[in-house]
């Protein structure tokens, strides 16, 4: 279940969409990143473009993102085609990105557009010393993996009051990259493993024919059901 060596194993590439931001006769108007404090709005700003399109780019944006949602660190593009009109790009750290177009009539219309990836399968293993939280930061796990590894075994485990000195761990995930081969997200747990005072908990994930799906133990039990208790909560 858990290879000596889990790090760097498949690589997976998502199906590409055909998509018209991708011809070669685009020029690039602007190309940058949201900063702490900014809006995409105080962003556009800074390109050769009138306050109307600004605007027009922004409130077509709203209709399928929501401008209070952006974070620093966010991508956004502008292009303009030959014939003037314009098109805009964002990329909010996630597997989608919006894209705002202008028509031949001068009308701003939206949509999503689904970033191509690879998948590829990451592996980490450590032991406790203090905390699950610093033992798992330790091995530069990021913070949302750690929350999502302790909500598994929620029904099972207490991760504030019942984690000893010495206790082991073990998780395989996936991770999306774009092209580039950047980090876009850390995608599902696909396997975890815990050892609390000699006891093994383990948890797979499993996808059913009718696209149920759950964690459960190596006896195929779900770890949702196999105890009475209720799900302790290891962020409160």
């Amino acid at each position: 279940l858990f290879p000596k060596t889990p790090e760097s194993i498949i690589s997976e590439k998502a199906p590409q969409e055909s998509d018209s931001t991708t011809i070669n006769n685009l020029t690039l108007l602007l190309s940058t990143t949201i900063h702490h404090g900014e809006t995409i709005y105080e962003s556009l700003i800074s390109a050769d473009i009138s306050s109307q399109q600004t605007y027009s780019i922004t409130q077509a944006l709203k209709s399928i993102f929501n401008p209070k949602k952006s974070k620093p660190g966010d991508i956004l593009k502008l292009k303009e085609y030959p014939d003037g009109r314009l098109l805009f790009e964002y990329f909010p750290n996630s597997l989608k990105y919006y894209v705002v177009e202008e028509s031949k009539e001068g009308v701003f219309s939206a949509y999503k557009r689904e970033i191509p990836v690879h998948k590829v399968l990451m592996g980490a293993k450590t032991s406790i010393q203090s905390s699950v939280y610093e033992s798992m930061r330790r091995q530069k796990i990021e913070v949302d993996l750690i929350y999502r590894f302790t909500d598994i075994f929620a029904w099972e485990i207490d991760f504030l009051t019942d984690t000893r000195k010495g206790d082991a761990l073990k998780l395989i995930w996936e991770q999306h990259l774009s092209p580039e081969g950047k980090v876009v997200t850390q995608g599902r747990i696909l396997a975890a493993q815990y050892i609390n005072e000699g006891r093994t908990h383990t948890a797979i994930f499993f996808r059913d024919e009718k696209s149920h799906s759950d964690y459960y133990t190596s006896e195929g039990k779900s770890l949702r059901r196999s105890f009475l208790r209720s799900p302790l909560n290891y962020r409160r």
